[in-house]
């Protein structure tokens, strides 16, 4: 297992939360809102508005879920990458249904 020890003069890690399911978004802000090296300051339920706000704001990590409804979060992640996102995207899913 990999520690990573945080400074306690670190900025905390700048997050964006990107899935359809409010509640569990919700859920995830408050865990991650908990942590001392995690700062959520974006949420979103689609690609359109997470694309909007990385081209507003900056975020480390991009906490994506696979499957957001009629939308694909891989969607997000190809352009990103044309947007050149300086961040990381990590995908969290639940499940994947049929693509």
């Amino acid at each position: 297992m990999i520690e990573i020890e945080m400074s306690s003069a670190t900025e905390p890690i700048r997050l964006l939360l990107v899935d359809d399911h409010g509640l569990f978004r919700e859920g995830l802000a408050r865990v991650m809102e908990a942590q001392p090296d995690f700062k959520v300051v974006g949420k979103t339920s689609t690609v359109a508005d997470a694309l909007d706000l990385i081209g507003k704001d900056t975020f480390d990590v991009v906490l994506l879920d696979v499957d957001l409804g009629a939308a694909r979060g891989i969607e997000f992640v190809h352009e990103a990458k044309t947007r050149q996102f300086a961040g990381r995207i990590l995908v969290v899913t639940a499940g994947v249904s049929d693509l």
